[in-house]
């Protein structure tokens, strides 16, 4: 972790997660993005960002299920 890295903004997290700024304000709002609130900004620590990014990477595990094998006699 580096302290002195800056903090990103809100546009910044949407850049970094290729997702909207409307996207990162909610979820930040909703509590699933972890932030900063300085007065009435929101700003983000980017390594509890990319903490975030590796939990849901962590927690997604695809499985497909397995569709029956048609064997054409």
């Amino acid at each position: 972790m580096n302290d002195l890295e800056p903090l990103w903004t809100a546009a910044d997290v949407a850049r970094f997660l290729s997702m909207s700024p409307q996207w990162v304000y909610k979820h930040a709002e909703l509590g699933t993005l972890p932030c900063v609130r300085l007065g009435a900004a929101l700003r983000f620590r980017p390594d509890a960002i990319r903490r975030y990014l590796e939990s849901l990477e962590r927690r997604r595990v695809v499985s497909f299920p397995t569709a029956p094998i048609h064997n054409p006699k």
